[in-house]
Parts: C-alpha cells; sequence; structure tokens
C-alpha cells in the first residue's frame, strides 16, 4: 500500500469500492449484469446455420472484455469445509473464496501449469495482511480515542 496516503483515505477508499462492488455483485445475481445479456445474444446466433455473427461480437473490446482472467466465486457460509471454482481461460486464474468465519477467509485457487498460481497466491495472503493491519491499527485508535 501507498504509505504517503493517510490510513483514514484509505479505508475510505476501500469502503467505498466495497460498496460499489457490492452494488454491482447484487445487480449481477438479479440479472442485470451486461455480460451474461451478451453471452446469451451470442449463443442465440446461428452461425451453423448460415446465420451472420454481428459485428460487436467481433470488436477488440468485446473480445478483451469477454476474456475472464480472473473467475471466482463465494460461499458465505461456515458450513462447507472446501470449495472450488476453475480458471476458465488457458492463462486465467479461477479463485473460489469462503467468507463465512469470524477468525479468517478461505481461498481456493487453481489454474493450470502454465499459470502458476504460487505468485498469485502470496499476492492474496499480502493483501489480506494490509488490509487486516490497516484495519486493526483504526479499530486501536478508535478505542484509545474512546478511552479519553
Amino acid at each position: 500500500m501507498d504509505s504517503e496516503v493517510p490510513a483514514e483515505r484509505k479505508i475510505s477508499l476501500f469502503r467505498d469500492a466495497a460498496k460499489v462492488h457490492i452494488q454491482r455483485a447484487r445487480e449481477a445475481g438479479n440479472a442485470m449484469g451486461v455480460d451474461r445479456h451478451m453471452f446469451g445474444l451470442r449463443h442465440l446466433v446461428r452461425a451453423n446455420e448460415g446465420e451472420t455473427m454481428p459485428s460487436i461480437f467481433s470488436d477488440p473490446l468485446y473480445q478483451r472484455a469477454s476474456k475472464w482472467t480472473l473467475s471466482t466465486s463465494a460461499i458465505f457460509s461456515k458450513h462447507f469445509p472446501a470449495y472450488g471454482w476453475g480458471e476458465v481461460v488457458p492463462d486465467g486464474f479461477g479463485v473460489a473464496y469462503m467468507t463465512g468465519y469470524n477468525d479468517r477467509m478461505q481461498f481456493t485457487i487453481t489454474s493450470r501449469k502454465e499459470m502458476p498460481s504460487s505468485k498469485f497466491r502470496e499476492e492474496i495472503k499480502n493483501a489480506g495482511e494490509e488490509l487486516y493491519a490497516l484495519f486493526s491499527q483504526a479499530q486501536e485508535r478508535q478505542s484509545s480515542k474512546a478511552k479519553m
């Protein structure tokens, strides 16, 4: 994390990003995500019957947006001892995460052998430790202010 940015600002930015993420996840869960809509339209085209694929599906931006290098899924329950989710492109990662615990988050990371996941796993671990330290320090500051 950038040591030049004050902790309060980092926490504020994190909370703002989390709110947007939650809203977008909710929208996608309610069939309001554009990616599934476009996926469905693309698969309705009957190319094998001579129907022409609309040009949007060969547009470079659409192609890039349709490549899911990071494919994730979550379970928000502690009642599952393990959970997995696979990568969907050869040079990608599948990340299943579980957040139903009070003392940890659990991640299962998958990839093909061409994309070793050890470095990716280490970066997730580092990010979690940095966030834990950031919020723990903020909580300690709040506690010491309350005691004054």
